[in-house]
């Protein structure tokens, strides 16, 4: 037995992080099993944590700490009246509420070092661009498969193919086939991995850093055919923001003319030559416009709008406390029946601001913006420009996804943004700022 509690308290924590990040993204392809990595890895945090030896030195130490009151008491305050309040709670939505102050007190108490943290990251870039390739040889296998094994000659499969968009079987809902997961979180995770590994360009080796070209170049592909709109709109902004800085702040001129001349090629040659992708983009509202904006269950825009006014007409009914995480769907469930939209029944917001003034009211709305306020202050603070990154792609997500309502969004939320905020407390050092 002591054994064991010796492996549960000692290298097995230095792991847990590499552990985080290649258990997440590599559960995509199987969407029955994508809630066992975070249940597993929440398992083995308690536990690793509840076993330490200096667990109560530590507490100790947090507890004298205001950014630890802050983080902890952001993550515990809507536990104090959703009880009460949610006529609609289920076992996923406290397991969701719970999991905000667990991450914290855990990551808070005993941080990984920033140095983990990016050797995580590094690692789940190339699981990223590993799923990736297979993902690509699993839709080249079913091109064989469907033209040329079925084809009398090669010369008629080939006619075929070239009849047809044959691209479009590489992107956004044939390659989510392999996936069977939203794509908004998986190009959640593929536009942090690629400006941290743009980001620490400089601070490589030069054989890393011919390896992190070549990864950023496969995940930025991975990104266009993934076809995820919020997705690639956030990885532009992103850029644009890089590229501002490196003009007006370091005086950078060529490098931030690159990124912003590289974003208007690649826009141009998408617009083109990937029709699918464009599509993404314009015809979900093109169709809403020409249906006379009338609402649309088979229209995904028409989804989107109803249930952002829907959200905003509970929002007025309980504008202080809201309708509690589990009754905030049933209010949107209801709304649907009203409007005959069997198809958006059980969707949520699909907006995390939305989403939480909803559940919690305005006292919700202004905890979820102390978050950021919080996070950009010590950003800026400790000049990392790679928390900067998280929190502006973070935000950016939240526009169009409910990013918490899910416990993949809380996973990669929780961990970075506590985990983040413990190091600054703690004042390790970091040498990744902004330069």
């Amino acid at each position: 037995m002591n054994r064991y509690i010796q492996i549960l308290t000692s290298s097995f924590y230095n792991k847990y992080v590499t552990i985080l990040f290649i258990a997440t993204p590599s559960s995509f392809p199987f969407l029955s099993f994508n809630q066992l990595p975070h249940r597993i890895i929440t398992i083995f945090l308690i536990i690793n944590f509840l076993l330490q030896q200096d667990l109560l030195q530590r507490l100790k130490s947090s507890v004298k700490n205001k950014t630890f009151w802050v983080c902890l008491g952001l993550f515990l305050l809507p536990l104090f009246w959703a009880p009460f309040s949610d006529r609609g709670a289920t076992f996923f939505s406290i397991e969701k509420l719970l999991s905000f102050p667990i991450y914290a007190l855990i990551l808070f108490c005993y941080p990984p070092k920033m140095n983990l943290i990016y050797k995580g990251i590094w690692m789940l870039s190339i699981t990223l661009s590993v799923i990736f390739m297979i993902s690509l040889i699993h839709r080249i296998y079913y091109l064989y498969v469907e033209f040329f094994m079925q084809a009398p000659s090669l010369s008629v499969a080939i006619e075929g193919l070239n009849k047809t968009y044959w691209w479009n079987k590489f992107t956004h809902l044939s390659l989510m086939s392999f996936f069977r997961a939203h794509p908004s979180y998986l190009g959640m995770y593929i536009t942090f991995t690629v400006f941290y590994l743009a980001f620490t360009l400089n601070e490589t080796l030069a054989t890393k850093k011919k390896y992190s070209v070549v990864l950023i170049s496969i995940l930025l592909m991975f990104q266009l055919l993934l076809a995820a709109k919020m997705a690639i709109i956030t990885t532009i902004i992103c850029f644009l923001i890089w590229a501002g800085f490196e003009i007006v702040v370091n005086k950078k001129w060529l490098l931030g003319l690159i990124v912003v001349s590289t974003i208007a090629i690649c826009t141009l040659l998408v617009n083109l030559y990937l029709p699918a992708v464009k599509d993404r983009f314009t015809v979900n509202y093109r169709m809403f416009l020409e249906n006379d904006q009338k609402l649309s269950e088979e229209n995904v825009a028409s989804q989107r709008i109803f249930v952002w006014s829907c959200s905003i007409r509970g929002i007025l009914e309980k504008p202080v406390f809201g309708h509690g995480p589990g009754a905030a769907q049933l209010y949107l469930n209801d709304c649907a029946r009203d409007q005959s939209l069997t198809r958006t029944l059980n969707q949520n917001a699909h907006n995390q601001f939305l989403q939480t003034t909803l559940s919690f009211g305005l006292v919700g709305l202004i905890v979820i913006l102390t978050y950021f306020l919080v996070g950009s202050i010590q950003a800026t603070h400790c000049n990392n420009k790679i928390f900067f990154a998280f929190l502006v792609i973070t935000m950016l997500s939240f526009q169009t996804e409910s990013m918490l309502s899910r416990q993949m969004g809380i996973t990669f939320f929780c961990f970075f943004f506590t985990s983040f905020l413990a190091n600054f407390a703690r004042n390790y050092r970091d040498k990744y700022e902004f330069k």
